[in-house]
């Protein structure tokens, strides 16, 4: 599997530290503005999940977004709505 560039062993019971960092923000990059089905994909996904690392995430990402878009002269209003709509 890769995660992060690098190559690691599928999450399984014995690999409890790549899960509780890989699997977390793999899964929140994969509902990345689908957060109404991150409930589906955590059922299917069979182990142990962080709702609040991956929610953290989501913010975080946002924040960075917002900070880019500024950066670059465009209008970072759309993260914002999302990060306000998190609240």
């Amino acid at each position: 599997m890769l995660a992060h560039g690098q190559i690691v062993p599928p999450p399984d019971a014995n690999n409890i530290r790549y899960c509780r960092t890989g699997c977390d923000s793999d899964l929140a990059s994969l509902t990345l503005g689908h957060q109404g089905h991150l409930g589906d994909v955590v059922a299917g996904y069979g182990t142990q999940v962080e709702l609040d690392v991956i929610r953290g995430w989501w913010s975080l990402r946002s924040l960075r977004g917002v900070r880019w878009l500024v950066e670059h002269g465009f209008d970072p209003w759309p993260e914002v709505a999302v990060l306000r709509s998190r609240l």
